[in-house]
């Protein structure tokens, strides 16, 4: 027999518009705010002790993940998280009161001194804080990863393009080491979201006024359910700022958004780079982990690569979609919540799996061209830039146009107009000293 009640079963019958229940981590993060609210209870003597235990016994059974199948409504519903806020109240007084003998009411007792407008952002909260951390650790990962594959090449040159144009040589390390340097930046301004997420509503009821609450519950609340997840939540200092206003979400969906944009364009990059093997960029090569085609034999495709575009692609659509709804609030509440929360939710995992694919599959599998690479330099007309340095830019822009209309290399032509000595042409056509500015002239 199910633990839920009356207001679960209607909830079920109204919502099933993704056929997929709410995340089990929302309902563990309301537990845990339950556990402290029935602590916060005890402590202004809003219900007895042994009522309190009984909550308190009956969210630690939820959270050991016996009962994840009592909560049954749909990820998008009406009524700003109502409806599962009811379900965990409900399967909690039922819990509590088949165990300690007592008659505790999903309102009355579990859900005392809160409203679903203050517990399910609040919950909202410590799992996107959750999160964070489990997706900043991935990307960590990778940096550290991606740093120590640049290393390996540090002196291995290859051309640089600018609007898919041959442009000027860099290392691979260089290359690797600034895909490095955009995944350490974004760890940071991932985690510079989470004092934003600290400041809650928790304590501020229907609208953030406290009303049905006492005096000093939102503090004491805040400080048992810190102690409980371990991040330093704290009550926000206008309460129904923080019940109607969502910018602090707002904020956290661009960062994520922001960053699946890099991440989508160091993608794009590494697909153009291993495009081939014999029509394409070709310089760098990744190991075949499944066939590319049914009908083309031997034919290797970079699908991993494909699907971390892919969920770059479903960030996006889930932050527009994510924006309307929290634009969508009125007044003083925002009721869009749930569709933000799944949304957000999926992106921030997703972005999980995609960093660590990146670091697990394609990686280790991916390795420079050299001899590809080397063709493309001595046929690229890089040495051109600093050509223009010695002669002027005009006249290397002839020398260039020169050699692209005879289908010459820069060397050809240099040789040919005796613009330069044997031992300059070797030294202007070295591309590592390309890869960095000249030295002053000495004193």
């Amino acid at each position: 027999m199910s633990l839920f009640q009356e207001e679960t079963i209607k909830a079920a019958s109204n919502f099933n518009a993704t056929q997929k229940a709410v995340s089990i981590k929302l309902i563990y993060a309301i537990c845990n705010i339950k556990i402290a609210a029935a602590r916060a209870n005890l402590r202004f003597k809003q219900i007895d002790s042994a009522t309190a235990e009984a909550i308190e016994n009956a969210a630690h059974a939820v959270l050991s993940g016996k009962y994840d199948n009592e909560f049954v409504t749909d990820q998008i519903q009406g009524g700003a998280g109502t409806s599962v806020h009811s379900n965990v109240n409900e399967v909690i007084a039922t819990l509590s009161s088949r165990n300690s003998k007592l008659n505790i009411h999903p309102n009355d007792h579990v859900n005392k001194g809160q409203s679903t407008n203050d517990v399910i952002p609040t919950a909202m909260r410590i799992v996107f804080l959750q999160k964070i951390d489990k997706l900043t650790k991935h990307i960590d990962t990778l940096t550290g990863n991606l740093e120590l594959y640049a290393h390996k090449y540090k002196n291995l040159p290859r051309i640089g393009r600018t609007h898919l144009q041959d442009a000027v040589p860099l290392t691979v390390e260089m290359q690797f080491l600034a895909y490095a340097e955009f995944f350490k930046r974004s760890s940071l301004q991932l985690r510079a979201q989470k004092e934003l997420l600290f400041r809650n509503n928790l304590g501020g009821t229907a609208i953030g006024t406290g009303l049905n609450s006492v005096e000093g519950f939102s503090v004491k609340v805040n400080k048992e359910l810190a102690e409980l997840t371990g991040f330093p939540l704290y009550p926000a200092t206008n309460l129904l700022d923080a019940t109607q206003n969502t910018d602090d979400f707002l904020n956290l969906s661009a960062q994520i958004n922001t960053f699946a944009g890099g991440l989508s364009k160091i993608v794009n990059d590494l697909r153009l780079l291993v495009s081939g093997p014999r029509a394409g960029i070709a310089e760098f090569r990744l190991v075949e982990v499944q066939k590319g085609s049914t009908i083309m034999p031997g034919k290797a495709n970079p699908v991993v690569l494909e699907m971390v575009n892919q969920i770059c692609q479903q960030v996006f659509g889930n932050a527009t979609a994510a924006f309307h709804a929290l634009i969508s609030g009125q007044l003083e509440l925002n009721v869009m919540l749930p569709l933000f929360f799944k949304n957000t939710l999926e992106s921030m995992e997703l972005l999980s799996y995609a960093v660590t694919m990146l670091s697990e599959k394609v990686l280790p599998s991916l390795s420079p061209n050299p001899v590809q690479i080397q063709k493309h330099l001595d046929e690229s007309l890089y040495a051109a830039t600093a050509l223009s340095k010695k002669i002027g830019y005009d006249r290397a822009s002839k020398i260039v146009a020169e050699a692209i209309q005879q289908e010459f290399t820069i060397r050809d032509i240099l040789i040919k107009e005796g613009v330069l000595t044997d031992s300059e042409i070797d030294d202007l056509l070295d591309p590592l000293q390309h890869v960095r500015p000249s030295a002053p002239p000495s004193a």
